[in-house]
Formats: structure tokens, sequence, C-alpha cells
């Protein structure tokens, strides 16, 4: 299929028609420059021990509302991608849990349920009422536990910690309270490991994208329609696409980081859509990573138990001079046609 072919838009986009979504680092990262001073040895130990550990120190993200409004519009709902200039970038799970160093692999996390969900933590704490266990509720719990040592205190903390990650960072809706369909989750720390959650924040953000992505155009080639807000983890969805071509942001890549989320928090995003649509429609292929490809540090992602031995490595190191080869074949190929 041919690239997305954008109309020139009627009128210019802005703060008050831009896609926004409801992923604001600023709420997480605020409370926890409060907290984490007052957690006690055991409630670190225990927050670290689960699959969302190396979130507790997340930076501020901002949010670039420009850079996800003009991606929106590129998105090709029967290819399953965006396209950047002549490339096909297709949307997957794999590449998207290396932005947050969440597993892709293990046991299904279940979004939506249709029956009835029951969960110790929702009954003890939100009377039961999953609704009632929004961001600012849960904030509240998280206070008054905090630095508390005894073996449920440490328990309860954990999963209320997890919980507002969730409803602030993961998967934020509309009212800031958790899907239904993850209270039962919260029960058992032990287990959650076991789940395959940068699938499940991949399959919770992918949802909206098709009906999000008609709008966006619909506005571009009217100019009527307000602003729509989108689920999920939408900051992440950002930096996949940098990841996937920085040129969107500048010719230099910053140094990896581990989640690669980490290695956007302080770069500069270009405010303007039409800036950004003309990038992404001239992309070169060699400005562009079709497929991210894990880091030693990043196989447990991808292939859980993975051996991190020296064969794994070298396949590696051979794939990526394959790809830089490719790359210059390219490059020049691009040369020579435009004489």
């Amino acid at each position: 299929m041919a690239p997305i072919k954008t109309k020139r838009r009627a009128h210019a986009v802005g703060p008050k028609n831009m896609v926004n979504g409801r992923c604001y680092f600023s709420h997480f990262v605020n409370f926890m420059v409060t907290l984490v001073p007052l957690l006690s040895h055991e409630q670190k130990v225990r927050i670290t021990g689960t699959p969302f550990g190396h979130l507790l120190g997340l930076p501020y993200i901002k949010q670039s509302r420009p850079v996800l409004d003009t991606l929106l519009s590129f998105w090709d709902d029967e290819e399953e991608g965006f396209w950047f200039g002549k490339v096909l970038v297709p949307f997957v799970g794999s590449d998207f849990a290396l932005i947050l160093g969440l597993s892709a692999t293990g046991d299904e996390v279940e979004l939506h349920s249709k029956g009835r969900v029951t969960s110790d933590l929702i009954i003890r704490f939100f009377e039961g009422d999953h609704k009632k266990a929004n961001r600012n509720a849960v904030k509240s719990r998280l206070q008054f536990l905090v630095g508390k040592s005894g073996q449920q205190d440490v328990e309860d903390f954990t999963k209320l910690w997890v919980l507002y990650v969730f409803v602030t960072i993961l998967f934020p809706t509309i009212h800031y309270y958790v899907p239904k369909a993850l209270c039962s989750y919260l029960d058992d720390l032990d287990r959650l490991g076991s789940y395959s959650w940068g699938l499940a924040v991949f399959a919770f953000l992918r949802q909206q994208i098709p009906s999000v992505a008609d709008s966006v155009r619909s506005r571009n080639i009217t100019g009527k329609g307000s602003a729509k807000y989108m689920d999920g983890c939408t900051v992440a969805l950002v930096a996949w696409a940098v990841e996937h071509a920085n040129s969107l942001v500048g010719s230099q890549r910053p140094t990896f980081m581990y989640p690669r989320l980490l290695r956007w928090s302080n770069v500069s995003f270009p405010r303007k859509v039409d800036v950004i649509s003309e990038i992404m429609k001239n992309l070169k292929r060699y400005q562009v990573i079709e497929k991210l490809e894990p880091r030693e540090e990043e196989l447990h992602i991808l292939s859980r138990g993975r051996p991190r031995d020296v064969a794994s490595i070298e396949m590696r190191r051979d794939d990526a001079l394959v790809k830089g080869l490719q790359n210059i074949f390219n490059v020049c190929t691009e040369i020579l046609q435009s004489f």
C-alpha cells in the first residue's frame, strides 16, 4: 500500500484542536519526589521487586502533543503501522515494550472483563468500587501508609503504588481510575512478574488509534472538530516514534538508557504540527529504523529467561552490521536517483 497522503490543512492546528493524552508524568513525578524519601526500607525492596520497580525514579518527560497529533495523521489502519516518509513502520507490541522496559512475554493480561471482577485491595480500600480508586484517592492511601514496615502495610502500600502507576502512567483513563479488569491482578504481587505487561500497555493504547487517527485526518481536511483525548501511555507512543526516527527532534540521538523512554527526557520537541508533518513526509529510508533491535540488557523483555551468552551478543552485532551496510546501500541508491 502507498504511503498516507496528507492533504493541505484547512486551518492551522493549535492547542485548542490538537490531540491530547491523559498520560501526565508531572502528576506522577511530583508525587514521587515527596513520597520516595519517606519510604521504609521494606517498602523500597518490595516495590523494586515488582515488574514496575524501575519506574519508581522516572524523571519528568513532557508529553509532546504536536508529535502525537502529527504521528496519528500518518497511521495506516490496513497495514497496522505508521508511515515515516515512504517507510511503513509496523506498530507492534515487542517494539513498544522496549520503550517502557516491560515484558512482552508471559501470561496475557485481560483488559476487558464481561463479568464481575473482585479484588481484595479494592474491597478493603475503596468499598469494592474500582471507580473510587482514582488517582487522588490512591494518592491519599499511599500518603497514609508511607514509611510503615509491617508486613501487611508493606504489601498494601506496594499494591497501591502499582495501582498509582496504572492510573497515572500506564492505563490512564478519563476519570483516572483503574480499568475494572485489572483489579484482580493487584492482589498477588508475587505473580505480577508472570504477565506480559508491555503487551498489555500496548494493547490498551492501540485500540484507540484508528478512531483518533480518523478524527485527526477529518480535522486536517475540514478544519472542524475539537481536541480528542487518548487514554493510555501516549508519552511512550511519542518516544516510540522518535526511537524509530530521531530526525523528528534533531540529528543527534541521545545516549542509550534503560528503559529507552528515559533518554528522551531532556529532548526539546518541535512545537508546530506543520513543521513535524513536513519532516515526517520527507524522511529518507536511511533515517528510519524499521524495527528496534534489543540490546543485551533488554533481551529479557522479549524472551523470558533467554541466556545472555556470547553467541547471542555476537549474533546481534552481525545483524547490526548487515543493517548498517543496507543503510549505506540505500543512501547511495537515493543519491544516484537524484541525478
